[in-house]
Protein backbone atom coordinates (compact mmCIF):
# COMPACT_ATOMS: atom_id res chain seq x y z
CA UNK A 1 0.00 0.00 0.00
CA UNK A 2 3.01 2.38 0.90
CA UNK A 3 4.34 2.08 -2.89
CA UNK A 4 0.91 2.69 -3.81
CA UNK A 5 0.53 5.84 -2.23
CA UNK A 6 4.06 6.46 -3.13
CA UNK A 7 3.53 5.60 -6.94
CA UNK A 8 0.30 8.47 -6.89
CA UNK A 9 1.58 11.32 -5.39
CA UNK A 10 4.57 10.93 -7.75
CA UNK A 11 1.86 11.14 -10.58
CA UNK A 12 0.41 14.64 -8.89
CA UNK A 13 3.06 17.05 -9.93
CA UNK A 14 3.44 18.26 -6.48
CA UNK A 15 5.43 21.24 -5.08
CA UNK A 16 6.34 20.22 -1.76
CA UNK A 17 5.22 17.07 0.55
CA UNK A 18 4.00 17.58 4.08
CA UNK A 19 4.08 14.68 6.17
CA UNK A 20 2.76 14.21 9.83
CA UNK A 21 4.51 11.68 11.54
CA UNK A 22 4.59 8.07 12.57
CA UNK A 23 7.15 6.59 10.07
CA UNK A 24 8.21 3.87 12.28
CA UNK A 25 6.03 1.63 14.82
CA UNK A 26 8.36 1.78 18.23
CA UNK A 27 11.47 3.80 17.02
CA UNK A 28 14.31 1.09 16.31
CA UNK A 29 17.06 2.17 14.68
CA UNK A 30 16.44 -0.70 11.82
CA UNK A 31 12.64 1.05 11.48
CA UNK A 32 14.55 4.38 11.46
CA UNK A 33 17.18 3.57 9.03
CA UNK A 34 14.15 2.24 6.38
CA UNK A 35 12.19 5.21 7.35
CA UNK A 36 15.30 7.28 5.68
CA UNK A 37 15.60 5.08 2.80
CA UNK A 38 11.83 5.88 2.01
CA UNK A 39 11.89 9.65 2.60
CA UNK A 40 15.04 9.73 -0.23
CA UNK A 41 12.47 7.77 -2.29
CA UNK A 42 9.67 10.52 -1.66
CA UNK A 43 12.35 13.27 -1.99
CA UNK A 44 13.03 12.96 -5.52
CA UNK A 45 9.07 13.72 -5.88
CA UNK A 46 9.18 17.09 -4.44
CA UNK A 47 10.72 18.60 -1.31
CA UNK A 48 9.42 16.91 1.95
CA UNK A 49 8.52 18.53 5.16
CA UNK A 50 8.36 16.22 8.47
CA UNK A 51 7.34 16.38 11.54
CA UNK A 52 7.57 13.39 14.24
CA UNK A 53 4.25 11.49 15.73
CA UNK A 54 4.53 9.66 19.02
CA UNK A 55 5.89 6.35 17.50
CA UNK A 56 8.62 7.85 16.04
CA UNK A 57 9.77 8.83 19.61
CA UNK A 58 8.58 5.78 21.54
CA UNK A 59 10.90 5.28 23.24
CA UNK A 60 13.78 8.28 24.67
CA UNK A 61 16.69 6.54 23.40
CA UNK A 62 14.21 7.12 19.77
CA UNK A 63 14.78 10.48 19.70
CA UNK A 64 18.52 11.22 18.80
CA UNK A 65 18.38 8.60 16.50
CA UNK A 66 15.32 9.87 14.38
CA UNK A 67 16.71 13.53 14.76
CA UNK A 68 20.06 12.47 13.25
CA UNK A 69 18.86 10.10 10.15
CA UNK A 70 15.93 12.45 9.14
CA UNK A 71 17.42 15.98 9.77
CA UNK A 72 16.94 16.66 6.15
CA UNK A 73 13.92 16.79 6.32
CA UNK A 74 12.88 17.82 9.95
CA UNK A 75 14.24 21.02 9.56
CA UNK A 76 14.25 24.00 6.73
CA UNK A 77 17.23 24.24 4.63
CA UNK A 78 18.13 27.24 7.09
CA UNK A 79 19.90 26.16 10.43
CA UNK A 80 16.75 25.85 12.71
CA UNK A 81 17.61 24.03 15.93
CA UNK A 82 13.78 24.62 18.19
CA UNK A 83 10.55 24.25 17.17
CA UNK A 84 8.12 25.74 15.75
CA UNK A 85 9.78 25.09 12.43
CA UNK A 86 9.21 27.38 9.53
CA UNK A 87 8.96 26.24 6.02
CA UNK A 88 8.39 29.35 3.31
CA UNK A 89 6.93 28.24 0.01
CA UNK A 90 5.63 30.23 -3.13
CA UNK A 91 2.62 31.63 -1.25
CA UNK A 92 2.59 29.77 2.16
CA UNK A 93 4.24 29.27 5.35
CA UNK A 94 4.37 25.77 7.07
CA UNK A 95 4.82 26.20 10.74
CA UNK A 96 5.82 22.71 12.12
CA UNK A 97 5.57 21.80 15.52
CA UNK A 98 6.24 18.68 17.58
CA UNK A 99 4.23 16.81 19.80
CA UNK A 100 6.32 13.51 19.79
CA UNK A 101 7.84 12.66 23.26
CA UNK A 102 7.84 9.00 24.77
CA UNK A 103 5.06 8.07 27.08
CA UNK A 104 4.39 5.32 29.49
CA UNK A 105 3.07 1.98 28.21
CA UNK A 106 -0.87 2.37 27.80
CA UNK A 107 -0.46 6.24 26.81
CA UNK A 108 -0.32 8.30 23.13
CA UNK A 109 -0.35 11.52 24.56
CA UNK A 110 1.63 14.43 22.99
CA UNK A 111 3.17 17.73 24.53
CA UNK A 112 4.11 20.93 23.45
CA UNK A 113 5.40 22.84 26.37
CA UNK A 114 5.26 26.40 26.79
CA UNK A 115 8.45 27.36 24.68
CA UNK A 116 6.50 26.03 21.47
CA UNK A 117 3.37 27.67 22.48
CA UNK A 118 5.45 31.32 23.11
CA UNK A 119 7.23 30.76 19.60
CA UNK A 120 3.88 29.97 17.95
CA UNK A 121 2.34 33.02 19.12
CA UNK A 122 4.75 35.06 18.53
CA UNK A 123 4.99 33.48 14.89
CA UNK A 124 1.30 34.12 14.29
CA UNK A 125 1.11 37.50 15.61
CA UNK A 126 3.40 38.66 12.83
CA UNK A 127 0.69 38.75 10.67
CA UNK A 128 -2.60 39.81 10.48
CA UNK A 129 -4.60 37.75 8.08
CA UNK A 130 -7.01 40.64 6.32
CA UNK A 131 -3.81 42.09 5.04
CA UNK A 132 -2.09 39.04 4.43
CA UNK A 133 -1.26 37.58 0.97
CA UNK A 134 0.30 34.18 2.09
CA UNK A 135 -1.07 30.93 3.76
CA UNK A 136 -0.91 29.77 7.14
CA UNK A 137 -0.57 26.33 7.71
CA UNK A 138 0.13 24.18 10.99
CA UNK A 139 1.38 20.65 10.79
CA UNK A 140 1.47 18.85 13.90
CA UNK A 141 1.01 14.95 14.74
CA UNK A 142 -1.38 14.83 17.30
CA UNK A 143 -4.79 16.34 16.70
CA UNK A 144 -5.22 20.13 17.97
CA UNK A 145 -8.43 20.40 19.72
CA UNK A 146 -10.49 18.83 22.61
CA UNK A 147 -12.76 15.90 21.69
CA UNK A 148 -11.01 14.59 18.27
CA UNK A 149 -9.56 11.38 19.80
CA UNK A 150 -9.62 10.22 23.77
CA UNK A 151 -7.45 11.66 26.52
CA UNK A 152 -5.10 8.96 26.59
CA UNK A 153 -3.94 9.21 22.77
CA UNK A 154 -4.46 13.22 22.63
CA UNK A 155 -2.44 16.67 22.74
CA UNK A 156 -2.19 17.62 26.42
CA UNK A 157 -2.45 21.49 25.73
CA UNK A 158 -5.53 20.68 22.96
CA UNK A 159 -7.73 22.90 24.18
CA UNK A 160 -5.13 25.77 24.62
CA UNK A 161 -3.57 25.28 20.74
CA UNK A 162 -6.92 25.08 19.68
CA UNK A 163 -7.86 28.37 21.35
CA UNK A 164 -4.61 29.54 20.10
CA UNK A 165 -5.59 28.29 16.32
CA UNK A 166 -8.99 29.89 16.19
CA UNK A 167 -7.41 33.15 18.10
CA UNK A 168 -4.89 33.97 14.73
CA UNK A 169 -7.35 32.67 12.30
CA UNK A 170 -5.11 29.41 10.86
CA UNK A 171 -5.96 28.78 7.36
CA UNK A 172 -5.03 25.52 7.29
CA UNK A 173 -4.13 22.83 9.88
CA UNK A 174 -2.68 19.38 9.05
CA UNK A 175 -2.19 16.61 11.54
CA UNK A 176 -1.98 12.66 11.50
CA UNK A 177 -2.15 10.40 14.63
CA UNK A 178 -5.99 8.86 14.11
CA UNK A 179 -5.21 6.90 11.22
CA UNK A 180 -8.66 8.03 9.68
CA UNK A 181 -9.80 11.00 7.49
CA UNK A 182 -11.41 13.74 9.35
CA UNK A 183 -12.01 17.52 8.86
CA UNK A 184 -12.85 19.97 11.85
CA UNK A 185 -13.49 23.90 11.58
CA UNK A 186 -10.93 26.37 12.49
CA UNK A 187 -12.87 29.53 13.52
CA UNK A 188 -14.28 31.03 10.31
CA UNK A 189 -11.48 30.92 7.90
CA UNK A 190 -9.72 27.55 8.70
CA UNK A 191 -10.09 23.89 8.31
CA UNK A 192 -8.08 20.96 10.25
CA UNK A 193 -7.79 17.72 8.40
CA UNK A 194 -6.56 14.77 9.39
CA UNK A 195 -5.61 11.56 6.57
CA UNK A 196 -6.11 7.89 7.05
CA UNK A 197 -2.40 6.28 7.34
CA UNK A 198 -1.11 5.49 3.98
CA UNK A 199 -0.18 2.04 5.10
CA UNK A 200 -3.65 1.58 5.56
CA UNK A 201 -4.60 -2.06 3.73
CA UNK A 202 -8.10 -2.31 5.87
CA UNK A 203 -11.61 -0.80 5.29
CA UNK A 204 -13.59 1.16 6.43
CA UNK A 205 -10.89 3.71 5.33
CA UNK A 206 -8.21 2.61 3.02
CA UNK A 207 -5.06 4.59 2.24
CA UNK A 208 -5.62 8.40 1.36
CA UNK A 209 -4.11 11.08 1.30
CA UNK A 210 -4.91 15.14 0.22
CA UNK A 211 -4.01 17.82 -2.51
CA UNK A 212 -4.08 21.09 -1.62
CA UNK A 213 -4.20 23.79 -4.18
CA UNK A 214 -3.33 27.12 -3.36
CA UNK A 215 -4.60 29.97 -5.90
CA UNK A 216 -3.26 33.85 -5.17
CA UNK A 217 -6.53 35.46 -6.69
CA UNK A 218 -7.63 38.95 -5.82
CA UNK A 219 -7.86 39.50 -2.13
CA UNK A 220 -6.92 36.96 0.08
CA UNK A 221 -5.54 33.37 -1.40
CA UNK A 222 -7.99 30.30 -2.32
CA UNK A 223 -7.53 26.91 -0.92
CA UNK A 224 -8.81 23.92 -2.63
CA UNK A 225 -8.80 20.57 -1.10
CA UNK A 226 -8.72 16.99 -2.63
CA UNK A 227 -9.52 13.86 -1.12
CA UNK A 228 -7.61 10.55 -3.16
CA UNK A 229 -8.69 7.65 -1.03
CA UNK A 230 -7.57 3.92 -2.16
CA UNK A 231 -10.61 2.25 -4.07
CA UNK A 232 -9.77 -1.38 -5.03
CA UNK A 233 -6.71 -0.71 -7.43
CA UNK A 234 -6.36 2.81 -7.42
CA UNK A 235 -6.61 6.38 -5.83
CA UNK A 236 -10.28 8.31 -6.58
CA UNK A 237 -11.09 11.18 -5.52
CA UNK A 238 -13.56 11.07 -2.75
CA UNK A 239 -14.40 14.30 -1.54
CA UNK A 240 -13.69 18.10 -2.86
CA UNK A 241 -14.07 21.59 -1.67
CA UNK A 242 -13.04 25.11 -1.54
CA UNK A 243 -12.40 28.08 0.97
Amino acid sequence: MLDSVTEAIARENVDAIVLTGDLVHIGLPQEIAVARGWLDELATVAPIILVPGNHDAYTSEALPCFNQAWDAYLKPAEDCSAYPRLWRLPLVDVIGLTSACATAPGSAMGRLGDEQFASLTTLLAESNRDKRERVRCVALHHPPFRGMTSRRRSLIEDERLGALLEQHHVDLVLHGHLHHDSKHRVGPHGWCFGTASASSVRGPEFASYRLFDIDAGAGRPQISMTLKTFEGTTFRTTEQFAW
